[in-house]
């Protein structure tokens, strides 16, 4: 069940890229490990993908690695 939600928040979140909302660039720059303090006009020219939008949200929500996210019922 959690699993299934951080799916869904980490798939808003793809779109919101492919979109180019500024938030969704705010999130990624607050909460994936690689990328904290990266300027949003530099996350903008990064190929980030679906993976990078779990990482940021397992990150968000305190879990080091997507993994243990899969794990939790």
């Amino acid at each position: 069940m959690i699993k299934d939600h951080l799916d869904k928040i980490a798939n808003k979140i793809f779109e919101g890229f492919i979109e180019n909302q500024y938030v969704i660039f705010r999130e990624i720059n607050n909460y994936h490990p690689n990328h904290l303090g990266t300027p949003i006009e530099q996350l903008k020219q990064l190929n980030l993908t679906i993976n990078d939008c779990r990482i940021t949200i397992a990150n968000e929500y305190g879990l080091r690695i997507y993994r243990t996210a899969k794990r939790l019922l």
